[in-house]
């Protein structure tokens, strides 16, 4: 069988889970990074205001040496507010695809698990593979996928021990009852092999 390759388009196993997780991650980094970036503003316009209050006791320069000072000190204030800006937008970007990734090795054997669950409520026993590399709750996946062999792995036994029996008695049928209890027989022998198919 041919490994299983992630990819974008797949990534999202379970978008309504993934997504609330991505969106609880980007409200905290976003108010994380407001407040970073505040207090780091709040530092640059106090230092701009020591500049600004310097500059007016400097008697050594005219007006226009103090205007032009002043006017690249706001404008590198201006670029500092759109480079932080920028650094955290694409901080919580790659928050988020952390996120969107992380909770998909999460979200990827609880899909499996729950769509084998839904095959034997359906009355079926499927194959589980096995753990994709990379996948979170391996153990938890793993006895899952045990148990799943073990009751699959029992109901091929009966299926066979079913099938003998069925075959000695067919070659012997004595009265209304056998029969009776051949039908049923048969009728569990189907759902068996339904089961495992």
């Amino acid at each position: 069988m041919a490994e299983h390759r992630r990819n974008i388009r797949n990534l999202l196993v379970n978008p309504r889970l993934q997504l609330r997780h991505v969106g609880v991650v980007v409200v905290l980094a976003a108010l994380l990074s407001a407040l970073l970036g505040w207090l780091i503003w709040q530092q640059r316009l106090d230092a701009s205001r020591a500049i600004a209050h310097s500059l007016e006791s400097a008697k050594f320069m005219d007006d226009a040496q103090k205007a032009d000072i002043l006017g690249h000190v706001a404008g590198s204030d201006v670029e500092l507010l759109a480079l932080m800006a920028g650094v955290c937008a694409a901080g919580i970007a790659l928050v988020s695809l952390f996120v969107v990734i992380l909770s998909h090795k999460v979200a990827g054997p609880l899909h499996r698990v729950a769509a084998a669950i839904d095959a034997m409520n359906e009355g079926k026993l499927p194959r589980v593979a096995a753990p994709r590399k990379g996948d979170e709750l391996r153990r938890f996946y793993n006895h899952f996928k045990g148990m799943s062999d073990t009751l699959r792995g029992r109901a091929e036994d009966d299926l066979v021990a079913y099938r003998a029996l069925s075959a000695a008695v067919a070659e012997h049928p004595t009265d209304g009852d056998v029969v009776a209890a051949m039908t049923a027989l048969g009728e569990l022998e189907t759902e068996l092999e339904k089961a495992l198919a």
